[in-house]
């Protein structure tokens, strides 16, 4: 539900629109007074914060320990 929800926020909302288009073409939207970092960084925290979700969803099943780091 968490990534429906996401998917349809970034692909079929006004924010969305707006998000692709300044972070694809950013040397176009200085000129027109768009602060481009204001806009990028709730989304990059939204995707920080989901990457955290995924991790408390699969602790249960990777079973976390203190030592799992990779070697």
């Amino acid at each position: 539900m968490i990534c429906l929800g996401t998917w349809y926020l970034i692909e079929r909302t006004r924010l969305g629109a707006n998000l692709r288009r300044r972070t694809e073409t950013r040397r176009w939207c200085a000129p027109s007074a768009s602060n481009v970092p204001r806009m990028i960084t709730p989304h990059y925290g939204l995707g920080v914060g989901l990457a955290a979700l995924a991790g408390v969803l699969s602790a249960p099943i990777n079973q976390v320990r203190p030592l799992m780091a990779p070697t």
